[in-house]
């Protein structure tokens, strides 16, 4: 005859994966937390403060102008023609030059250095 015994559960171990997981994000955290306190956010909000017009020294709320500051720094000039057959020299301010760039049909960009 035999005796049936109980078998008792055999509590399953933490897998060295698992263990090191803890001690992982322990030393990581700090770092991770860094990153983005000091460098991921930092750039972020530049490039937001980058497309803004937005002045120290006056009261006016801060101006969305998106990529109008970059366009401004090149020197590049977008215009509208109100026919398409307009000449570019009839829109462009003085001193701007077509550099046969097409936004659409009827937008064209100019620049002021010709080296462009």
């Amino acid at each position: 005859m035999s005796v049936v015994t109980s078998i008792k559960p055999v509590p399953r171990k933490r897998t060295l994966r698992r263990a090191d997981l803890g001690w992982a994000l322990l030393f990581l955290g700090p770092w991770i937390i860094g990153f983005f306190v000091f460098a991921a956010f930092p750039m972020m909000a530049s490039l937001y403060f980058s497309m803004t017009d937005y002045k120290l020294d006056s009261n006016k709320p801060m101006q969305w102008v998106g990529l109008n500051n970059y366009i401004d720094i090149v020197g590049l000039e977008v215009k509208q023609l109100k026919t398409a057959d307009q000449k570019p020299e009839e829109v462009l301010s003085p001193g701007y030059q077509d550099i046969g760039f097409k936004l659409a049909p009827t937008t064209i960009v100019g620049v002021k250095d010709p080296s462009f």
